[in-house]
């Protein structure tokens, strides 16, 4: 549903299985959450973790790890209740799903992943 292009398909393309969760939109709608809630957020940007975490229709996803783009991206996820923020090396795509993959290695889990989505996401 727009979002960062590429994001999903390169998650996927490491074995990472994921589903698109809006975290929002230039045009309000109601929003929708993943049942179970996913086991690691992803974050492209700091206004994607405001609008996840920043919200009370996702106040269940507070505490749930992270994997971002950037400093701002890292301290905004911490200052709104990301569990264990996970930060990518560079500002690209790929760094951000390598960083990913690399937490679901460790956890030997399977993972879904929320991600903005909608138009200007």
């Amino acid at each position: 549903e727009g979002g960062r292009p590429g994001l999903m398909s390169d998650l996927e393309g490491v074995g990472i299985r994921c589903e698109a969760v809006p975290a929002y939109r230039l045009a309000r709608s109601d929003p929708r959450v993943a049942a179970p809630p996913p086991d690691l957020l992803v974050f492209p940007s700091s206004s994607a973790a405001r609008a996840v975490l920043g919200r009370e229709e996702y106040a269940s996803m507070k505490g749930i790890p992270a994997a971002v783009i950037g400093p701002r991206t890292a301290e905004e996820a911490r200052a709104l209740g990301a569990g264990m923020v996970l930060m990518a090396g560079r500002d690209t795509v790929a760094a951000l799903v390598a960083v990913a993959a690399a937490w679901r290695e460790a956890r030997g889990a399977v993972l879904s992943a929320a991600s903005p989505a909608g138009e200007g996401a």
